[in-house]
């Protein structure tokens, strides 16, 4: 059997979904992504359901990653800014309400640093995904968009 090959981008986007009434599994067959919502938001979803019952074991369902974790990452990004406006900025942000929300629109007045965020922000995520994978026991390759993550 082949290794598996996955969408780096949606598995990150499943890691960090927050969602209450939805989630997401990966089908350990083709290594797509799939989001599932509660019918009583979208209406049942009659074939992934009847899938889903047929081979249970073909699907792993993805928890996202506590929150706190997307937090830090954001934060060890301010800590290793050099002194100065933007560091100050982006650390008031962070320890306000809504901290994710705070902190991107901060970066809007930074266009440079915040292609560095986005770049640093998918390295780091790129390396969780792997992670997940295999504490899952998931062997699998993940299609990065030329982006590798570095390795500690």
């Amino acid at each position: 059997m082949s290794r598996l090959s996955i969408d780096a981008e949606e598995l990150i986007a499943a890691l960090e979904h927050q969602g209450d009434e939805s989630g997401c599994l990966l089908d350990l067959r083709t290594g797509e992504v799939l989001f599932h919502a509660d019918e009583g938001l979208v209406g049942p979803d009659d074939d992934l359901e009847e899938q889903i019952a047929a081979e249970p074991d073909r699907y792993r369902v993805i928890d996202p990653l506590p929150s706190s974790i997307g937090w830090q990452v954001m934060a060890d990004f301010v800590e290793q800014l050099p002194a100065g406006e933007a560091r100050v900025k982006l650390t008031r942000a962070l320890q306000h309400g809504h901290p994710f929300r705070n902190f991107k629109n901060a970066l809007l007045g930074y266009p440079k640093l915040r292609d560095e965020w986005f770049a640093l922000h998918k390295k780091s995520f790129i390396l969780f995904a792997q992670e997940w994978l295999d504490d899952e026991g998931i062997e699998a390759d993940l299609k990065t968009g030329g982006v590798e993550p570095e390795t500690q």
